[in-house]
C-alpha cells in the first residue's frame, strides 16, 4: 500500500497568485513528479472556489517541515 501525502499537508502546495482574488487564495501543486502538477488544489470538481485544500493527495507528496 502506497502511503499518500494529503495535498493539504504537502511541502509541494504554493500559493498561485496568477489566479488568486482579493478574498480567495488559490493554491497548486508545484511538484514535477505529480500528476497534479500545476493542478489548483482548492478548487471542486464543478469549479466552485474552496476555502481549504481537499484534494486527497498523491504517491510522491511530501509533509511539511513542521520545526
Amino acid at each position: 500500500m502506497v502511503y499518500e501525502v494529503k495535498c493539504a499537508e504537502c511541502r509541494f502546495v504554493c500559493e498561485n497568485k496568477a489566479i488568486s482574488k482579493k478574498n480567495w487564495t488559490a493554491y497548486r501543486c508545484n511538484n514535477r513528479r505529480s500528476e497534479f502538477y500545476k493542478t489548483t488544489l482548492n478548487i471542486s470538481i464543478g469549479g466552485a472556489e474552496m476555502d481549504t485544500i481537499t484534494w486527497i493527495g498523491c504517491e510522491f507528496g511530501e509533509r511539511q517541515d513542521t520545526k
